[in-house]
């Protein structure tokens, strides 16, 4: 609510408030913890782990903000599909402010049933195991009742030289068609030395065994200094393979790597080229409550 409060007060615009949801679905799905931490555990371990991370810490858990905020949306979409739109997730903080508001509180389950009050058994059934499993969110619903659909967003240089005709008769950049080679650990310079920061689960880099805390050396035989390790990977495509020298524990080590495609931002919220006209009105009663409100007023 603290974004979406602001867009409906008509601080933000809805393309500014999708670019806010686009970029948390994007932080969660690039996060590899998401299949590893319950959002229930991730609350509960908040104080011991969110707020202390460590070099591993995006490989075994999520920030309970960003993942219950998009639960936070797709129950409330689940809730107007069930309701047809007569009610949401408006209704249900409204119901549990009015009953546990103050010095009482509530459990997990007073708040489920709450949802199963206002929503129903399938959606309070839907919320109970989504907040206590990891796994995958599942969008598809939302984007349908909304109108809604994921594009991938390519970066594209428009000085780029070199343009072709793509199939659709565009002049092309050569940026939209060549994708950047990616190895998925992160490094610093820190006193004149590059170091491993992060390893993401399932990338080239974590499957070889580069390990944080590796200090960077040379990429086949080529230095990389410890502010040019960017410019070293423009050299390189998805495909190619490599060894990546680097110093661990005082000793060289030389690591087979094969890079792929950098990950596209395939998050990007973008209303339906030609949405319906009931797309249009759960689109606006989300973004725009108060003009329901004014229409039941009236």
């Amino acid at each position: 609510y603290g974004t979406l409060d602001v867009e409906r007060a008509g601080l933000m615009t809805p393309e500014e408030y999708l670019e806010r949801l686009s970029n948390a679905i994007k932080t969660l799905q690039t996060t590899p913890g998401r299949l590893a931490q319950p959002v229930a555990m991730a609350s509960y371990d908040a104080w011991i782990k969110f707020y202390r991370p460590d070099e591993n810490s995006g490989n075994t858990s999520i920030s309970y903000y960003t993942k219950g905020e998009l639960i936070g949306w797709l129950l409330d979409a689940k809730i107007r599909r069930a309701t047809n739109d007569a009610r949401s997730l408006d209704d249900v903080m409204r119901a549990a402010y009015h009953r546990y508001s103050g010095p009482r509180g509530f459990t997990n389950e007073q708040f489920i049933d709450v949802v199963r009050e206002i929503g129903s058994a399938d959606v309070a059934s839907w919320l109970n195991r989504t907040i206590s499993t990891a796994g995958e969110l599942d969008y598809a619903d939302a984007l349908q009742w909304f109108g809604l659909e994921f594009r991938s967003e390519k970066k594209i240089d428009p000085d780029d030289p070199e343009p072709v005709v793509a199939k659709s008769g565009q002049r092309e950049p050569r940026a939209a068609r060549e994708p950047k080679a990616y190895l998925g650990f992160t490094a610093k310079n820190e006193g004149g030395r590059l170091l491993v920061r992060e390893v993401k689960r399932g990338t080239p880099a974590f499957d070889a065994g580069v390990n944080v805390d590796d200090e960077i050396l040379a990429l086949d035989d080529d230095r990389i200094p410890p502010d040019g390790l960017d410019t070293r990977l423009e050299q390189y495509k998805p495909g190619d393979e490599a060894s990546l020298t680097v110093a661990r524990r005082g000793r060289l080590r030389a690591i087979p790597v094969k890079f792929v495609a950098e990950p596209e931002h395939v998050w990007k919220l973008h209303v339906v080229e030609k949405p319906a006209p009931e797309q249009k009105q759960h689109f606006n009663r989300w973004l725009h409550p108060q003009e329901k409100v004014a229409e039941i007023v009236h």
